[in-house]
């Protein structure tokens, strides 16, 4: 149901649901609560009940647990066991508060031997797993997942580990508060000790999953690993062997998958193995830890992945790439096909890595290229070796090159498979750089920029800038495909940059001071952030913004765009609808004071004015720009400018309900926020002086100005006097009657005078 609210109220909610790395989460509300003291064991039955003890279980029972932890003497954890009637205890939510801050008090969730906990969702809500405060837990009995069961962690430090096993036709999510996924931490980690059967699809949103001992996890529909999540596997310390079954679908969208355990002699095999769309993902494991071996790898358009580790990445079975949006086939080698130890070995030209083999911190910065060897094992070149140390200038050469240092390219082309730049890099000339893979990384090493300024930078295939530090480009960019940003660190386009493809900003952070033009879709997602800056200007038929990490924000700028996925904020610039006139918004708009909505009319008919369609919210503090084109209105047309299917707040500018927005002659163009079915934006054409909106300037206008002079300009009226609708740029023979009416308006208008 559509309707109109408040300014203030819809700001309220629009600030509410802003991105944001910070959520609460918590929505279990309990039906019971057990509080027990450190160091004592409680049985359920003879706990602190309030308000009373839920002997029965079943559907919408929610148990809150908290364990007064402030005590400092002492080593015993508590253990809480439930002996409860029922050998399977069903409840549909579990509440976990530990305040023991002490690292050696672990409380011990218990139930009788051969007893179980089964979660089952109550009035169309899955069950969940909340844990509070920073203490540890173990979940000791079995469990059953009748339905999916979320498991969320608001604290930074603490974790709880399943000891039982998991069974049941449900799925596992876990999620929590999402710190900045930048940094190198991901906290208050669900640990798996035990085989985990359950059917379901596992999903890790946020915080990480860490399979380690005895636990497994082998019948799981999939495994999905998004931007905030991490998967740790402990090569080598499974007695049963694999830990996650050959043939599980695993999806790194955004995410961390590590390998740690210190057996070099166990490999974990995983199943089909799928970069997914405009993400960028991480691999890390070295070589005392063990390894990893894919089924196979299907890369998506957009796919990055952050390789970390001398541990290969080995590929068991066929490796394809690109999936469904390209040709398909083999995994593509970029490069003059150079043996292993030569500096024109081909390269994955999505992948990058971290040279020193003992990095393997998730979120590290890359600073070196990936090769597939002949044996399908992917690996990070040795940059002292297996790169040509800089660039030969105005020379053509198929070398991947470590630049060290600043130079100047002059009027001659220079070109390179790829390039890596380090340190204050300063590349400059007239001359122009290709770059044949399409890889530019820059250096890992803190608070540098490396800068290129040649007056041409080209990428005659494929784009993929890995920014690990700050990179600033001056030149005219040229992308013969799609412009891929990867790299925690700051990307700024300062020159004109065009992009026959699509360009996707999937990590870090990217400044817009120049132009980017893409014949396909921008898309912003994962933990990627591009911002608009006074003078930058976008054009693309589709703007994406995917993901509750990724920012698109405009300090200024002109974006044109056909449709947009996703919520737009803007606080500066220009929003128009480009080519297209029609631009829809699947998402809330935002137009904050400081920015424009530019609209051209050249008419009412289809094609012939532009719109705005918002599935979502739409509030407006901005203001309105209108272009009226070859086109006369004619009193009565209306125009559809904003089609609204939420809840419309605020008005532009200046701006009120009824107020001219433009005007065309002698007929103004008037602003209604109430058009439609209620909340909808469109401009009325009204002649100047034709106050009772009849289509035609009469006496009666001139009774309903002496009512409420706002209504007009009694100069409109005076202009315009017997004009309508038909002839709205020509005066016409008044009626009998209107001559009448005429000659009574004017001994009125008179006498007002006379008053005056």
């Amino acid at each position: 149901m559509k309707n109109i609210t408040s300014l203030a109220a819809l700001l309220a909610a629009t600030l509410s649901i802003s991105p944001s790395y910070a959520q609460s989460g918590f929505i279990l509300e309990p039906t019971h609560t057990l509080t027990a003291v450190v160091e004592v064991d409680t049985q359920f039955t003879t706990g602190a009940w309030m308000p009373s003890a839920p002997s029965a279980g079943g559907p919408g029972t929610v148990l809150r647990l908290d364990i007064d932890g402030f005590t400092t003497g002492g080593t015993v954890s508590p253990d809480i066991e439930n002996d409860f009637t029922p050998m399977v205890y069903d409840l549909s939510g579990l509440v976990l508060d530990n305040n023991n801050r002490h690292s050696n008090r672990t409380s011990h969730l218990l139930r009788p031997a051969g007893a179980s906990w089964r979660f089952v969702s109550s009035g169309g809500l899955d069950p969940r797993i909340e844990k509070v405060n920073s203490g540890e837990w173990e979940l000791e009995a079995p469990m059953e997942f009748a339905n999916d069961v979320t498991y969320f962690s608001s604290r930074l430090s603490g974790g709880l580990s399943i000891e039982g096993a998991i069974t049941g036709t449900g799925g596992f999510i876990v999620d929590g508060t999402q710190q900045d996924y930048r940094i190198n931490f991901v906290g208050s980690t669900l640990y798996l000790n035990a085989q985990a059967s359950y059917t379901g699809p596992t999903i890790i949103r946020a915080r990480g999953l860490d399979i380690f001992d005895a636990g497994s996890l082998t019948a799981t529909s999939s495994i999905t690993v998004e931007p905030a999540g991490r998967l740790v596997v402990r090569l080598g310390q499974n007695p049963l062997g694999n830990r996650i079954g050959d043939t599980i679908p695993v999806t790194l969208a955004g995410g961390a998958l590590s390998g740690s355990g210190g057996n070099t002699s166990y490999t974990e095999t995983l199943g089909d193995v799928t970069l997914a769309r405009a993400t960028s993902s991480q691999v890390a494991v070295r070589s005392y830890d063990g390894e990893f071996a894919l089924n196979s790898l299907t890369r998506q358009r957009h796919a990055t992945l952050s390789v970390y580790g001398d541990s290969p990445i080995r590929g068991v079975g066929g490796v394809v790439t690109e999936g469904a949006i390209h040709a398909g086939g083999a995994l593509p080698l970029v490069g003059g096909a150079g043996a292993a130890g030569t500096t024109s070995i081909s390269i994955v030209p999505y992948m990058a890595g971290h040279s020193n083999q003992n990095s393997t911190a998730i979120f590290a910065k890359p600073n070196s290229l990936v090769t597939l060897d002949p044996n399908n094992n992917f690996r990070v070149l040795d940059r002292s070796t297996e790169l040509q140390v800089d660039l030969t200038p105005d020379t053509l050469t198929n070398a991947n090159v470590w630049q060290r240092g600043s130079l100047e390219l002059l009027t001659a082309p220079t070109s390179v498979n790829a390039l890596v730049v380090d340190f204050s890099t300063i590349i400059s000339g007239p001359g122009s750089l290709s770059i044949t893979s399409g890889v530019l990384v820059s250096s890992d090493s803190d608070n540098y920029t490396a800068s290129i300024g040649v007056n041409d930078l080209l990428f005659p295939n494929d784009a993929y800038v890995w920014a690990s530090e700050r990179i600033e480009v001056f030149s005219d960019v040229t992308v013969t495909g799609d412009f891929n940003k990867s790299g925690l660190g700051l990307l700024e386009l300062i020159g004109p940059t065009t992009a026959s493809g699509g360009a996707a900003f999937t990590q870090g952070k990217t400044d817009l001071y120049g132009s980017l033009d893409a014949t396909d879709h921008v898309i912003v997602s994962g933990g990627g952030e591009l911002e608009m800056f006074p003078g930058a200007s976008l054009t693309t038929p589709l703007l994406e913004i995917v993901g509750d990490k990724a920012r698109f924000t405009m300090s200024g700028g002109d974006l044109q765009a056909g449709a947009v996925i996703g919520n737009l904020f803007l606080e500066g610039g220009t929003f128009s609808p480009a080519a297209a006139l029609e631009t829809s918004i699947d998402g809330n708009l935002t137009l904050f004071s400081g920015s424009e909505l530019a609209l051209d009319i050249s008419g009412t008919g289809a094609g012939q004015f532009d719109q705005l369609d918002v599935s979502g919210d739409l509030l407006i503090t901005g203001d309105l720009d209108l272009a009226i084109g070859a086109y006369t209105p004619a009193p009565g047309d209306e125009i559809p400018i904003g089609l609204v299917d939420g809840t419309l707040a605020g008005q532009f500018a200046g701006l009120g309900e009824g107020d001219v927005a433009a005007t065309a002659g002698n007929v103004d163009l008037r602003i209604s926020y109430t058009a439609g079915d209620g909340n909808d934006i469109s401009l009325l054409a009204v002649l100047q002086g034709d106050f009772d909106r009849d289509n035609d300037v009469d006496g009666f206008d001139f009774l309903f100005w002496q009512r409420d002079p706002s209504v007009g300009l009694l100069s409109d009226w005076e202009s315009n006097y017997g004009i309508t609708a038909s002839v709205a740029v020509a005066a016409v023979v008044p009626e009998p009657s209107v001559i009448l009416m005429a000659a009574t308006a004017s001994l009125l208008l008179c006498s007002h005078r006379r008053r005056d």
